[in-house]
């Protein structure tokens, strides 16, 4: 079996929020986030999810993040 690019993870997450598993979505980004900490598309996507749910203050952390790392 192979293995999934992170790539890969990263939109299967966003496809399980855009079908509206928010938390789903968070958890696994989250998840892949705490594994692969230097990468911009984790963060980004982490951060979009977390505005949309309105959770401003997790989102602002995960843009900053991700501003420090590009």
């Amino acid at each position: 079996m192979s293995e999934t690019s992170l790539q890969d993870q990263i939109d299967a997450a966003t496809f399980e929020f855009a079908m509206g598993e928010s938390a789903l979505a968070e958890q696994q980004l989250s998840t892949l986030a705490q594994a692969n900490a230097e990468n911009f598309s984790v963060w980004h996507a982490l951060t979009e999810v977390r505005y949309a749910q309105k959770d401003f203050s997790g989102a602002l952390k995960a843009a900053e993040t991700a501003h420090n790392i590009c």
